[in-house]
């Protein structure tokens, strides 16, 4: 059985590619110092190494946005075949409103000259009273 001893003895270490200044090191004081020094910048590095590794909580969260977006989507177009119905209830309406008036006001535009005669004649005013109907506006009666 090898002896630790015998071990070391064995166990080559390169320093070759540590710079020239670690190479030569003495002393514990330098020693505690480079390892605060290597400790101070490995706690930079592994804060750097956090700040690029990807969030795993942003891929649910987008998982969960895109869902609302697609629910959010199918709830506007509802709303825009709902909306485009109540249009196309309200203009037929519109038009059946405007035909029943403009039934009526071309009736009573037919009678009301004679109608009106019929109530002015008197015998100093033997032809009567001439009336007639006319809309403000023809477009919106």
């Amino acid at each position: 059985m090898e002896t630790q001893a015998a071990k070391e003895d064995t166990v080559h270490i390169d320093f070759s590619s540590l710079p020239r200044k670690l190479q030569t090191l003495q002393g514990s004081e330098h020693i505690d110092e480079l390892v605060v020094s290597f400790t101070k910048r490995l706690q930079e590095i592994t804060f750097e190494i956090d700040k690029l590794a990807p969030n795993l909580k942003a891929i649910d969260r987008f998982d969960d946005v895109k869902e609302k977006l697609r629910s959010t989507e199918g709830e506007l177009r509802e709303a825009q075949d709902r909306a485009r119905i109540a249009t196309d209830k309200f203009n037929l309406i519109k038009q059946e409103r405007y035909d029943r008036f403009m039934a009526a006001y071309n009736h009573i535009a037919q009678c009301i000259n004679d109608t009106y005669r019929d109530l002015t004649q008197s015998p100093q005013h033997p032809i009567g009273g001439t009336a007639n109907l006319s809309l403000d506006d023809p477009e919106e009666p």
